[in-house]
Order: structure tokens, then sequence, then C-alpha cells
């Protein structure tokens, strides 16, 4: 009996720690992360390097990206693109629901100018990955790894969705098509 209790409650805190790893969203639509976005850009990852902030209280990872195309705005050449986490001098600081970036990986990005850089529009939302294959159209998805969303309720809290996110994935040329339409003139 007691080793039932114990296996229950071991298996309770598992599942609330896991849960505990996830940032919670209000889920953005295309049409939110156009619209809220400064800048949307097509690129590649040049580099990425993890650093203390001024504080040395939180890590933090600038990525440069070369600008192949810009969907919206007048980006043009590289972007410093800043995210929470990042690991230094064997140090790991983990967020969940940041985007992360694999050098020479191909993106497109929702952009919003901070300070000195430019942050991801809803976390890991707004950044997909554009995968090329041969004898195929390039195709543009997602990866929610983190996040949990859910939508804005009537007191201006967020109802968690019970289900996992579904991954978006389509054509990049439809996916740009997309939000060229949700931009105003």
């Amino acid at each position: 009996m007691r080793n039932g209790i114990a296996l229950a409650c071991a298996a309770a805190v598992l599942a609330l720690s896991l849960w505990a790893l996830a940032a919670v969203m209000v889920k953005l639509e295309t049409k939110d992360l156009a619209e809220q976005a400064e800048a949307v850009v097509v690129g590649k990852v040049a580099s990425s390097k993890a650093q203390w902030d001024d504080k040395k209280t939180k890590i933090l990872t600038f990525t440069q990206v070369t600008i192949t195309d810009t969907v919206k705005g007048d980006l043009k050449g590289d972007v410093t693109v800043r995210t929470f986490g990042g690991e230094v001098d064997g140090l790991a600081q983990i967020v969940p629901g940041m985007p992360q970036f694999d050098k020479d990986e191909e993106v497109v990005l929702f952009l919003k100018k901070d300070e000195k850089s430019f942050i991801v529009v809803g976390m890991g939302q707004g950044k997909y990955s554009v995968l090329r294959e041969k004898d195929k159209d390039a195709v543009v998805f997602n990866k929610l790894t983190g996040l949990t969303l859910g939508t804005k309720d009537d007191k201006g809290g967020v109802t968690l969705d019970k289900n996992a996110p579904a991954p978006v994935k389509k054509p990049l040329k439809d996916f740009v098509d997309e939000i060229k339409s949700f931009i105003k003139k």
C-alpha cells in the first residue's frame, strides 16, 4: 500500500515538474504575428554567442542572421536577434519556449526592435525553420517546445489549451503570401 502511494506521489511530482518547464502564452496565429512584428524576414543563421547580461544575473544569446528576403519592414544585411538563455563557461540557463537557432539554419522570423537588437514575437511562435529538399518546394515548420498555449478569456486571463499545439508545416511561398496578406499597406 505504501509503495503504491509513494509511486503515485512521485508520478504527480514528475508530471507537475514537467509542466513547470513550460512557458504559458496566448496562442498567436500568423495574422497576429504579422501584425505585432515590426519586421518579418527570411534569413540564414550565421552565428550565435551567449553571454552574461550586465548584472551577471541571466544569460542572453545573440544570434546573427543574414537576411535573404524581407517580407515586412526594410531590414537588409545582418540582424542581431536576442533570446534569453544559453551556455557560458559550462553553465547553461534554459528558458522554456524560447526559440533555438542552429548555425546555417534557414529561418522565417517575426521580429520586434529591442534596445540594441531584435526579439522574436511570441517566443518560439515567431520562429519558423525552412526545410529544403532536393526536387521539392521549400516548406516552413515551427517547433513549440516548452510552450503551453491558450486563449484570452473574458477576465483578461488565459484559458489553457489542453491539447499540445499542432506544429505548422506549409510551403514557404504560401506562408510568405499569407504573411503579406496581413500586412497593412
